[in-house]
């Protein structure tokens, strides 16, 4: 929290409101501290004010007591050290802005500056802001000789100024104005000549000779008479003067004055990050690299990142090299409306000292007069918040030695020459620094975890992390996590991101209410989407348009910086709203758009997924194999943006893997059964692949809920068969057995071969695995008939592979070869690349078995490089060990070693329980054949409790084979 103290009357602390210095010892030691911020005040001086020339032998001890209890003051309200100990004595530690004297100080300085450089008005607007600071006599109240000794010095500080004010105000000819406050001042200071100079001149010039005289010789009377003093020379002078009334007391013609604006709003207090940024933007501002133009700098980013607090603290930075004044306007009224720059050129010609009766009416006129008097100036124009050129163009000075730094949401086109600025967000260190400046650094250090978690719920935006920081500064006795709970519930987020004048809604709702139609309602149905980034298609289904002329729409969100951009690691271009815009047009959908338009919105938004999944497993798979679907009818993309989104159809998986679950889970919400399934099992193109297995349970688990709600029994043998999969994955044979036996029974009531076919090839290889190989080659032999009635393709060559499989394990490699070779020209003239890996590994193994190991690492190798291209890292496993078993059979140990290493490391990576206990089985081998049978041993035991595990019969007997050469 900051500390706020006043001496320019009674001693005043304030801490958010005002709190009271209890003690009259610790008031004269803290005011003692507070008249020389920032330097040693020594223990004498301190004693001396206490208690004057008489101090108890305790008044060491007694100026620490009061020291210590000050500080213990202070800590209830701030983290920082505000009274350090030195070894003279004590000084306080306080931010400059914090101490009225040093702000009246900072104005009266600024004010003779001004009137240095013949800026008579703004020099008195600096004088009456340093003078309106005081209440009274300073330190009125405060029992000390020293203190009061001081308080005497600032008070004549305060009566000079009031001269100077005054006499500056004269010249202005503003007399009459002055007339009522000189009487009072010389009716409490009677004995001020000066004052009374002030008057009579006042007075005079105000046509009142005979009162101006009478005041004069008024003050005489009381020096002479009252005080036995001698009036001064010069009021016996200007009583002369009135009396001829000599002409060098009329007031001074008007003539024009240079006007030195310094209109700068102050420095933000609580400014933290973006260091390269200022320094970027100072820079630019001082050294255009432009000759013959003004330098121009646009600030650009989303409403509530904090453009006007980084403008105004780089202007801050560069106001030195401006000496001719910096002008400052906001662009909007109080509305949020654009000011039209006609307006505005009124206000800054004004600033720059032309009389409203002379201003031109017109925008071309006041453009040229804004010209003229602009020239041979260096001034720095700051416009926060612009809305388009229209409204700037007008305001750029021509006068190549000025500047303009513009604060704007969207990039504004037209500013030839600018250099553009794009602020986003705060990182998580830099939100973690304002929380520690604003609420203290120990408080966010003892509870840094709540702290992170308050920065994520404000999306680190600077104004929300500003508004709730300032919140906990006012509520010291708040835990960090109080905050981050009550901005948890999103449908109050935003009545929590208020605080005065500031407010996150208000800001983002500028953006909003300037929106067309089309792109208002886009970005109300983007609200409607779960927490994901998108492509820019989504806007075709959203507002059942062509999709091109819905982008464009969507890039004016992102022009008003509604819609993030997104660019992944592989350079693709998503969009994503904002956290809080969503809350915000959140807020907006239920009112705007009825429920039963978002739902068709969305329903079209599915579809498009399902049709685009749909096309990318056809393109993986050579066509619709392996795969059931519902009769939910597509929305449909043009077919050339298909083409280009799904070129790599795993990569267009992997990219949309977020939305497809997210469309999972909404399909399901909206009672989409059908929908929800078959974008579910279609997924499963993706799962499988890349061994997303939590995915591939969650989709799954939702739609089984889904189709059982609906009473949807087809969508549930479907969904049974497809989770069955993951399950023969993670080799939990039971479950994957009762989905199976479940999906089969349907499948087989309702006729459906297709279905049946799929399932039996899952059990099939369920018996494979327990060693049952007479039932399960019958089982393949039933599946391959189903599927091949049913023209599936690539499940035809499955199965293939699969008899194959149980001829190389049964020690049949010869007959195993034409299944593959079969299975291996379906999956090429198919274009199923990941079968055809998983082929070719069964080939290489077929002819390891037949010690032909060139062919054999051959195929090994061809596997290798597609399950590499295609992220497989399964199938990737699998190669390795082929290729490490090739090495094995050849006596290459050497070589072997790192290949079946790497094929474990898959192996696990992956998830593979029976690569790995394959892999493990081999390298026991190679210890073996390197004489380690103690290592051998190990491998062997973590082989065959995996192999136990899954219920693997055949390799459970191999390790037993191996077991037996110890």
């Amino acid at each position: 929290m900051i500390l706020e103290f006043r001496v320019l009357g009674p001693l005043e602390v304030f801490a958010g409101t005002k709190v009271d210095i209890e003690g009259r010892r610790r008031q004269i030691v803290l005011v003692m501290l507070l008249l020389e911020p920032g330097r040693v005040v020594t223990t004498g001086r301190l004693i001396e004010a206490l208690y004057g020339d008489e101090p108890p032998k305790t008044a060491d001890a007694q100026v620490q007591i009061c020291i210590s209890q000050l500080r213990s003051w202070f800590a209830k309200y701030t983290d920082s050290e505000v009274i350090v100990t030195h070894s003279a004595g004590y000084l306080i530690r306080i931010p400059e802005d914090c101490l009225d004297l040093t702000r009246f100080r900072r104005h009266i300085t600024r004010g003779r500056e001004a009137a240095r450089a013949q800026d008579l008005e703004g020099a008195v607007n600096e004088f009456r802001a340093g003078l309106a600071l005081w209440r009274g006599e300073a330190l009125e109240g405060i029992n000390s000789r020293r203190v009061q000794a001081a308080a005497t010095r600032h008070n004549e500080e305060r009566f000079v100024a009031l001269q100077e004010c005054i006499d500056l105000e004269l010249r202005l000819q503003r007399h009459h104005e002055l007339l009522g406050e000189l009487k009072e001042l010389v009716a409490v200071h009677p004995l001020r000549e000066e004052l009374h100079m002030q008057l009579a001149l006042a007075l005079y010039r105000a046509d009142r000779q005979v009162e101006a005289l009478e005041v004069l010789r008024n003050v005489q009377y009381t020096l002479v008479e009252e005080h036995g003093l001698s009036p001064g020379e010069e009021l016996r002078q200007l009583e002369q003067a009135i009396l001829s009334q000599d002409p060098s007391l009329a007031a001074p013609a008007s003539e024009p004055t240079k006007i030195v604006p310094h209109q700068l709003p102050a420095a933000p207090s609580n400014f933290v990050g973006r260091d390269e940024v200022i320094r970027e933007v100072r820079d630019r501002l001082v050294n255009p690299g432009q000759v013959h133009r003004a330098a121009v700098v646009m600030v650009t980013g989303p409403g509530g990142v904090g453009k006007t607090a980084l403008a105004v603290h780089a202007a801050h930075k560069a106001r030195e090299e401006f000496p001719d004044g910096q002008l400052y306007v906001h662009l909007r009224d109080a509305d949020g409306h654009p000011v039209p720059a006609e307006q505005v050129l009124e206000r800054l010609l004004r600033s720059l000292g032309v009389a409203p009766s002379v201003l031109p009416s017109g925008i071309v006129e006041l453009g040229t007069m804004y010209r003229s008097v602009m020239a041979n100036r260096r001034v720095l124009v700051v416009l926060d918040d612009a809305a388009s050129a229209r409204q700037i163009l007008p305001l750029v000075p021509a006068e190549p030695r000025c500047a303009l730094l513009v604060t704007s949401r969207r990039s504004v086109i037209g500013l030839h020459g600018a250099h553009h600025v794009d602020l986003d967000v705060f990182d998580e260190n830099t939100s973690l620094e304002l929380l520690s400046q604003v609420i203290g650094e120990a408080r966010v250090m003892t509870q840094e975890a709540a702290a992170r978690r308050l920065a994520e719920a404000c999306g680190h935006l600077p104004l929300g992390l500003g508004i709730v920081a300032a919140k906990l500064s006012m509520r010291q006795h708040w835990p960090i996590d109080q905050m981050v709970r009550r901005l948890a519930d999103e449908r109050r987020r935003l009545d929590e991101l208020i605080l005065g004048d500031a407010s996150v809604r208000a800001t983002i709702s500028i953006s909003c209410q300037e929106l067309d139609p089309p792109a208002a309602r886009l970005v109300l149905l983007l609200g409607a989407l779960d927490e994901v980034d998108f492509a820019g298609w989504i806007a075709g289904p959203l507002l059942d348009m062509d999709p091109y002329v819905a982008t464009d729409i969507l890039e004016t969100l992102v022009e008003e910086r509604l819609v993030d951009i997104v660019v992944r690691d592989d350079q693709q271009v998503r969009y994503r709203l904002h956290d809080l815009t969503r809350t915000y047009v959140r807020e907006l959908l239920a009112r705007e758009i009825p429920l039963e338009e978002q739902e068709e919105a969305l329903h079209r938004l599915l579809r498009c997924w399902l049709h685009l999944a749909g096309r990318a497993h056809r393109q993986a798979y050579g066509g619709d194999y392996t795969i059931l679907h519902s009769a939910v009818e597509p929305w449909t993309l043009p077919e050339e943006l298909v083409e280009s989104l799904i070129a790599d159809p795993i990569e267009w998986f992997q990219t949309e893997l977020t939305n497809l679950v997210s469309g999972v889970h909404q399909a399901a919400r909206l009672g989409l059964h059908e929908l929800c399934w078959d974008l579910a099992v279609t997924s499963v193109t993706l799962f499988e692949t890349r061994s997303y297995r939590q995915a591939w349970r969650e989709t799954h688990e939702i739609a089984w809920g889904a189709v059982r709600r609906a009473g949807d029994k087809r969508g549930e043998a479907v969904v049974r068969y497809s989770l069955s999969g993951l399950e023969l994955v993670e080799q939990r044979l039971a479950e994957a057995q009762q989905n199976l036996e479940a999906a089969r029974a349907w499948f087989e009531a309702s006729g459906d071969i297709h279905g049946r076919g799929l399932v039996l090839r899952h059990l099939a290889f369920i018996e494979r695995t327990k060693g049952q190989y007479s039932v399960a080659q019958d089982w393949y032999e039933q599946a391959l008939k189903d599927l091949r009635g049913a023209g599936d393709l690539v499940g035809e060559a499955h199965v293939l592979r699969n008899i194959a499989q149980i001829h190389l394990e049964s020690g049949r490699p010869e007959e195993a070869e034409p299944y593959l070779r079969e299975s291996l020209a379906i999956c090429v003239r198919t274009g199923s690349s990941r079968i055809e890996a998983q082929v070719r590994y069964r080939l290489g193994e077929a002819m390891l078995t037949r010690g032909r190991l060139t062919e054999a690492e051959e195929s090994f190798d061809a596997a290798l490089f597609t399950a590499t291209s295609m992220n497989d890292s399964i199938g990737e496993a699998f190669a390795l060990l082929g290729i490490g078993r090739v090495r094995l059979a050849q006596g290459d140990f050497v070589g072997a070693q790192p290949l079946l290493g790497d094929a474990l490391m898959s192996a696990c990576l992956g998830g593979s329980q029976l690569c790995e206990g394959q892999s493990l089985l081999a390298l026991a081998e190679l210890a073996l054949a390197g004489n380690d049978p103690d290592a051998a041993g190990v491998r062997l035991d973590r082989a065959e409790a995996i192999f136990t595990d899954i219920e693997a019969k055949a390799w459970r007997a191999r390790v037993d084979e191996l077991r037996a050469k110890f």
